[in-house]
Parts: C-alpha cells; sequence; structure tokens
C-alpha cells in the first residue's frame, strides 16, 4: 500500500463524506463583475461577474404516504421496499450500464476491495477485476463496452506506485491504460466522469503535498490527448459533463470564495464563472438549461438551482433541517434528494416547480439514508442505509409512491 496516498480518502469511505458536504465551510461571497478568463494557465480564479439571486419562496407542507400493512415492517418503510446488498463499499456508488441491466461498483472491505457487477436486484453478484480502494468508484462507458477503474499500476504491470486510469471489459480483463501518472507528484485520482458520447474523460486529482492542490484533467478514452484544465493555487473539484457534452461544470475555491464554473469545451475552452456558495452534489437538468446543488446558508443546507440562461438563482427549500444531495429526474420534472426535515435523514422528492416535499422512504432506525438516486426508469429511487456505529452500509430500493402497486 502507497503510504502518500491522502488519509482523507481512506476516511471518506469510512465516515461518508456526504454526511458533512464535500467542500469546506464558507460564505456565500457575492463579487462584482469582471472580464472571464479563456487560458487554461490561469493561475487564480479572479472575481467575476454574479447574478443577483432570486429566490423562490417554496412551499412548506410535508405530503407523505400510507404504506399497506406488508410495509410496515423492517428499518425501510415504502412503496415495494427492497433490500439489494450490502457489499458496495461505504461512501461508494454503483454506476449503471447503459441497458440498465448492471450495475459496477467497490466491493468492500476496503483493504480488499475489488470491482463487482451485479443486476440491480442483487443477484448474480461477481468479482470481476482488482482496484485501488483509494481512487473513485468505477463508471460504466456510455457505450457498455469497457469500465474506467483507478489500479495502483505497480498492479498493471510495473512498480512506479502511481495511480492511473485503466480500461477494462465487463468481465474484468484490463483492455487499456489510459493515464500515465498524469500529475507531477502522483496525486491520486478522486472522480472519473465519462463525456456523454464515450470518446472523453474527465477526472479530478487531490493534493498530496502543499505545493500542489485539487486539479481537473481531461483525456481521450482512447489515452490521448491529456489536457489540463485547471492549476493552482485554486482548488477545483467535482467535474460534470452537460447533458449534450459540450460543456463541463466544476467547482472551483479561491480565496474563501467558491466558484461554479462553466468551460465551452467547442469554444476555445472559454470559461464563465459564478461566485456561490456550493457544496457539492452539483447535477444538470436534462435541458443543460441549469444545475441544482446544496448550499449551506444561515448556517443551514438547503437546496438551490443556477438557472445559465436568465443568470439568477433560484431557492427551492428553506427548511430548518438538511437537504442535500438533490438529483434531476430524467424529464426534469422531479427533484430527488435527502432531508433531515422528519428529525430522520430521509428520501423525499419534489416537484421541480412547486417545491412540494413528498417523503418517499420512512426511516424506522437511528441510521442515515444516503445518497439518494434514480433507477433508469425514473419510477424507482435507489439509496443507502448506513449505520455509522456498526459500519454498515447497505444498498436499498423503493418505487416512487405515485407508481405503488
Amino acid at each position: 500500500m502507497r503510504v502518500t496516498l491522502p488519509l482523507k480518502k481512506h476516511i471518506r469511505r469510512f465516515v461518508l463524506v456526504h454526511l458533512v458536504i464535500f467542500l469546506s465551510a464558507c460564505s456565500m461571497v457575492t463579487q462584482a463583475p469582471s472580464s472571464l478568463p479563456t487560458s487554461t494557465s490561469a493561475q487564480t480564479l479572479p472575481p467575476t461577474r454574479t447574478a443577483s439571486p432570486q429566490p423562490l419562496t417554496p412551499t412548506m407542507g410535508l405530503t407523505t404516504f400510507t404504506p399497506s400493512p406488508t410495509e410496515q415492517t423492517g428499518p425501510v418503510i415504502g412503496c415495494n421496499v427492497k433490500f439489494i446488498t450490502d457489499r458496495i463499499l461505504q461512501g461508494g456508488m454503483p454506476s449503471y450500464s447503459p441497458s440498465g441491466e448492471l450495475l459496477v461498483f467497490a466491493c468492500g472491505p476496503f483493504l480488499e476491495a475489488v470491482t463487482c457487477i451485479m443486476k440491480p436486484d442483487g443477484t448474480g453478484l461477481k468479482e470481476v477485476a482488482p482496484l485501488d480502494p483509494y481512487g473513485p468508484d468505477p463508471q460504466w462507458s456510455p457505450n457498455g463496452d469497457s469500465i474506467a477503474v483507478t489500479l495502483n499500476t505497480s498492479s498493471g504491470g510495473n512498480s512506479s506506485g502511481i495511480m492511473d486510469i485503466y480500461l477494462i471489459s465487463p468481465k474484468g480483463d484490463i483492455l487499456k491504460q489510459i493515464t500515465h501518472n498524469p500529475t507531477s507528484t502522483g496525486n491520486p485520482i478522486v472522480d472519473i466522469q465519462w463525456s456523454p458520447d464515450g470518446q472523453q474523460i474527465a477526472f479530478s486529482t487531490d493534493a498530496v503535498i502543499d505545493s500542489e492542490k485539487a486539479d481537473i484533467y481531461l483525456v481521450k478514452s482512447d489515452g490521448t490527448d491529456l489536457q489540463r484544465l485547471t492549476h493552482p493555487p485554486a482548488l477545483h473539484w467535482y467535474p460534470r459533463w452537460s447533458p449534450d457534452g459540450e460543456r463541463l461544470a466544476y467547482i472551483a475555491k479561491s480565496n474563501d470564495i467558491t466558484y461554479l464554473v462553466i468551460v465551452d469545451l467547442d469554444g476555445g475552452l472559454e470559461r464563465r464563472q459564478i461566485a456561490l456558495d456550493i457544496r457539492g452534489d452539483l447535477s444538470w437538468s436534462p435541458d443543460g438549461g441549469s444545475l441544482i446543488y446544496s448550499s449551506k446558508r444561515d448556517n443551514n443546507y438547503d437546496l438551490y438551482e443556477y438557472d445559465l440562461i436568465g443568470e439568477q438563482e433560484q431557492r427551492h427549500t428553506s427548511d430548518s433541517e438538511v437537504d442535500v444531495e438533490p438529483r434531476y429526474s430524467l424529464d426534469g420534472s422531479t427533484i430527488l434528494f435527502r432531508s433531515s426535515r422528519s428529525g430522520k435523514h430521509e428520501i423525499y422528492t419534489m416537484d421541480s416547480e412547486d417545491n412540494e416535499p413528498i417523503r418517499q422512504a420512512i426511516n424506522t432506525t437511528d441510521d442515515f439514508m444516503v445518497d439518494p438516486h434514480w433507477s433508469l426508469d425514473n419510477r424507482g429511487i435507489y439509496f443507502f442505509l448506513f449505520d455509522s456505529l456498526d459500519n454498515v452500509y447497505e444498498l436499498w430500493s423503493i418505487d416512487m409512491v405515485d407508481s405503488c402497486d
């Protein structure tokens, strides 16, 4: 095991970084307008124009449901509740094959982590390949032919001990090494994101020495044309492709100011920067017109959306408890999120227009429901039940209330 890998990646898997949110605490700062940089070699993020927030006053009523008698027992109450597996590495997230017939994920325990594949109902689980447990979750390619994973390159045929991206087949065969120590210090890779057309991979790295910071790279899926998009001393996280693959959004922090950055990949890497207090969970709307995220203002986490066309921010929740981890449905009409508004961390949805929250899963335990995500048909919801005391991390599924049999 390479001792220079940062401890926080190890800790993230065990204490589940989403419970404390991805970025360190900072206040929302509004900056005066200025010109935007287009060079990839810029060393800082200068102040840029920020649209004035235009809050939506959310409707704070709580809609719930009464499950049938057969659904009243167990740790989760909801529509067609199913336990899927407890083999996913703590803090991990499965990736769907394009057909939706299989999931790929990192299997625990941590020091023995491997790449696993199974059906969405939890059956047919197979261990198919090694995996660096300090790296990001495996990601299925859009064409379904390969899976992007990270390996310590000593396991890929040399002894350099540097983490790199590899493509493997669904059977576990190594197809290609994509990166070759892409950072000057051997920084670990912490996030992998395929472009929608499968032609490129965006990934982020993390710092291991004081002189380097978190940065974002692009590389073609055949391993060529490596580009470094960001540079120190600013910090950069969470690369996310727009649905059309023409833009890349990420979060940046410089001089205690947090920015949403949009890079136009077809326009000479022109960048648009908006000073916003974002704590992670960045998710594009299906039409590419806006992004949703969580933000901590007034010392509380709520959900916000930034409209890229109207250049304004909208507030979706204003509950006194935690609202985080928002994700749009495929048609953009519904937002899935986690909330503690009932006193426990549970799974909710709301209409993206009227902001009326609906509790989809009731938590009968003292554990946390975390990382909700949609099934590919948008009728079902997956989430994790996390017991931090006993280190139990279970994947469950439910159906949407309005589609309950």
